[in-house]
C-alpha cells in the first residue's frame, strides 16, 4: 500500500511538472491568437474609419466649392446691377469721373477672376460679365 501511494504521488508530481509548462504554451497560444484577433478588428476598423473620412471630405469639397461658385456668381451679378444704374443715371461730368472709378473696379475684378481662373482670356472675362448682366 505503502508502495502504491509513493508512485501515486510520484505520478503526482510528474503529471504537475510536465501540466504546468504544457499549460503556459497552451495559454500563450490562445493569449496570442486573442491579440492577433484584436489587432485584425481594429485594423480593419481603422480602415473603415479612414475610407468614411475620405468619403466626407471630398463630399464637403465637393459642397463648398459649389457654394463658392454660387456665391461668387450672386456677389458679382449685384456689382454689375450697381455699376450699370451708376453709369445710366450719371450727369456727363460726374458721369465721366464714375466711369473712370468703374473702369478701376472693373480692373481689380477682372485681376481678381484672372487668380481664379489663371489660363482665362480677356474674350473669356467679357462673355462671363455678360451672361452675369443678361441673366434676370
Amino acid at each position: 500500500m505503502k508502495l502504491v501511494k509513493k508512485t501515486l504521488k510520484k505520478i503526482f508530481i510528474l503529471i504537475l511538472l510536465t501540466a504546468l509548462p504544457v499549460s503556459w504554451i497552451w495559454f500563450d497560444n490562445i493569449l496570442n491568437k486573442a491579440k492577433v484577433m484584436a489587432n485584425t478588428a481594429m485594423t480593419a476598423s481603422n480602415l473603415k474609419h479612414q475610407r468614411e473620412l475620405i468619403r466626407l471630405k471630398t463630399k464637403q469639397k465637393k459642397e463648398i466649392a459649389k457654394l463658392k461658385f454660387s456665391h461668387k456668381k450672386k456677389i458679382a451679378q449685384i456689382k454689375m446691377k450697381e455699376r450699370s444704374k451708376r453709369l445710366v443715371s450719371a450727369i456727363p461730368i460726374i458721369g465721366t469721373a464714375s466711369l473712370l472709378w468703374t473702369g478701376k473696379e472693373e480692373y481689380q475684378d477682372y485681376d481678381q477672376w484672372l487668380a481664379a481662373n489663371p489660363e482665362g482670356t480677356a474674350d473669356e472675362y467679357v462673355s462671363y460679365k455678360a451672361d452675369l448682366l443678361l441673366e434676370p
